[in-house]
């Protein structure tokens, strides 16, 4: 399959200009750049706002993304670069908590009758937005404390599915899937009762290409969790280096601009629960959805299950680009803008681009799998010649036509050899009579 080239163009000017600037002058990767743009501004945004992608399925800004590439060549840095305002404003808030609790302290260390005369004070809760390492214990804990929502970035992800792996025990990856989908957590111990009714978890991490494979293949794999990654592979990527440095106005554009949206005010209703406000679609986007579903939902129904499995989790992402760029449009001086929680065409078709592009991507990726299970199954390169060049769907009939244009040596029983073949559950399916269907 040929490389998909990343839609640049979907991000408004100023951005455009702040990608390529980083790019010109620290050679971070665009696509890197680009995406962690929208880690960070979901991030921002937490809980503030959901999509309403209908009236009974509302959809948060939470992505999980994965920066694949050689050692060495830059996975880090952009992230490092764009992930600074979220740092600073968690300085400034572990410096609000270690106040408030010193103050909380000195309270309880009065007596019981010098505390009536006092006004109470509560033991605060530490707010943070970004975590690296944790326990599934000390991430719930946080979760819960901060209602907006939480956050972790690894620059060496591997950090994270080890940590995974160390607590399988305990359900803590089917936590985590559970937290993408955005399920409510609640459990009950002897020790603890937490019952976390919107949770908001974004995640993200870089990883050398070796590395990835054993991701690809390890416990994670096949349940669900590559597939609910945005993987932003980059094999070809080269060692660079620049004299120049970023312009001042570039870094203070983009700290202005997540501040910003860290600005807006977390709503919790009367049980002190999220109340996000709802991001919803213009009437002409409703009608440009339904067509993607139904197109999508054709891909489902008749693409092989490791695709469909693809067309299925795009269903969510769709989502959470098309408000990721409604967000970024409301608040762009270069183009048209939409009202921030109206979401129109444009943003809805920006998030198609970019699904169609990480589509691609996946299908760059599981495709060195199709191919080598298609190899093992058919074992010799005639057979595997006739595989890849039968259509999507065709008859028997043409399925042994195909077999003698071959022209393959050594091949007398054309019929007995072609049924032989497409006995294999694993490479076709029948749909009725002497109609079939390649399963890749």
């Amino acid at each position: 399959m040929e490389s998909s080239k990343f839609p640049l163009d979907i991000f408004p000017e100023e951005l455009q200009d702040l990608i390529k600037e980083l790019k010109r002058t620290s050679n971070f990767a665009e696509e890197f750049t680009a995406m962690g743009i929208l880690y960070v501004v979901g991030l921002a945004i937490g809980n503030t706002m959901h999509v309403q992608a209908k009236k009974t399925w509302n959809i948060n800004l939470a992505i999980w993304i994965l920066f694949v590439a050689r050692s060495g060549l830059g996975k880090s840095p952009p992230m490092k670069f764009l992930l600074t305002p979220i740092r600073d404003k968690d300085r400034e808030l572990n410096q609000v908590y270690k106040d408030e609790q010193k103050e909380f302290e000195e309270y309880e260390a009065h007596s019981k009758e010098e505390k009536e005369s006092r006004e109470k004070i509560q033991e605060p809760k530490k707010l943070k937005h970004l975590y690296r390492d944790f326990t599934p214990e000390r991430l719930v804990q946080c979760l819960d404390n901060n209602k907006r929502g939480i956050g972790v970035h690894s620059p060496e992800f591997k950090e994270v599915f080890n940590n995974l792996d160390r607590y399988a025990k305990s359900g803590a990856l089917q936590m985590l899937l559970s937290w993408f989908d955005q399920d409510e957590h609640s459990r009950d111990t002897m020790s603890t009762s937490i019952s976390i009714l919107m949770p908001f978890f974004s995640l993200s991490g870089g990883i050398t290409t070796k590395a990835f494979k054993e991701f690809r293949h390890s416990k994670l794999s096949g349940i669900g969790f590559f597939e609910r990654m945005l993987i932003v592979l980059l094999p070809n990527l080269k060692a660079e280096d620049s004299d120049e440095d970023i312009p001042d106005e570039y870094i203070e554009y983009w700290s202005d601009f997540v501040n910003m949206l860290l600005s807006y005010e977390q709503q919790l209703d009367e049980f002190g629960e999220p109340k996000p406000k709802p991001m919803k679609y213009t009437d002409g986007a409703k009608v440009r959805l339904s067509e993607w579903y139904n197109f999508n939902n054709s891909k489902i129904n008749h693409d092989c299950e490791e695709y469909a499995t693809i067309y299925s989790k795009q269903k969510t992402y769709l989502h959470k680009f098309a408000g990721l760029f409604n967000v970024i449009s409301a608040h762009s001086k270069s183009e048209e803008r939409e009202s921030m929680g109206r979401i129109g065409n444009e943003s809805l078709r920006h998030a198609i681009r970019l699904v169609e592009y990480f589509e691609n991507k996946h299908k760059e990726i599981i495709g060195v799998g199709i191919k080598n299970t298609i190899n093992k199954l058919l074992k010799d390169e005639d057979k595997i010649d006739w595989y890849n060049s039968l259509e999507k769907e065709f008859t028997t009939h043409q399925a042994m036509e195909l077999f003698d244009e071959k022209k393959f040596k050594d091949r007398k029983d054309t019929d007995r050899t072609v049924y032989r073949m497409l006995e294999k559950e694993d490479l076709f399916k029948k749909l009725y009579d002497t109609h079939w269907r390649k399963v890749y």
